[in-house]
């Protein structure tokens, strides 16, 4: 999981949970039903201080993470809906939120609108969640 353009220099990490959500959080939306988890926090890196050129990125190589056995709910069927949360000092909560994503473990197989409503592919934005301008790529 990765996401690009968001401020340079300023840590993140992802909320991950097992539903999703479409919930006003800190002037944002949370795409993520509670109770949700966290993975380690991250910095975005980009331009160096004192610019805020949206520079930074995140990246995350949630097989990795799954494999490690951190979280044992994250088994090979079982749906994901994730985020980025992270430090945005402008911002009147300091913080940001990405859009969201969906995927479930171990599918190679599309997910139907039965499965996730209106979401059609194994990785897709929430399209209810896309209030953030800062893009997310699987």
């Amino acid at each position: 999981m990765a996401a690009s353009n968001v401020l340079d220099q300023k840590q993140g990490l992802i909320c991950y949970g097992f539903a999703a959500a479409a919930a006003p959080f800190q002037g944002g939306t949370l795409c993520v039903q509670p109770p949700t988890q966290r993975t380690p926090v991250q910095g975005a890196g980009g331009a160096s201080s004192p610019t805020n050129d949206c520079s930074g990125s995140y990246s995350i190589d949630f097989n990795a993470w799954i494999q490690s056995g951190v979280d044992p709910l994250c088994v090979a069927g079982q749906a994901i809906f994730a985020q980025y949360w992270f430090r945005d000092p402008q911002s009147p909560s300091t913080t940001g939120l990405t859009n969201g994503l969906s995927l479930v473990i171990g599918s190679s197989r599309a997910l139907s609108r039965a499965d996730f409503g209106a979401l059609g592919t194994r990785w897709r934005r929430l399209s209810r969640c896309a209030r953030s301008t800062r893009p997310v790529r699987a």
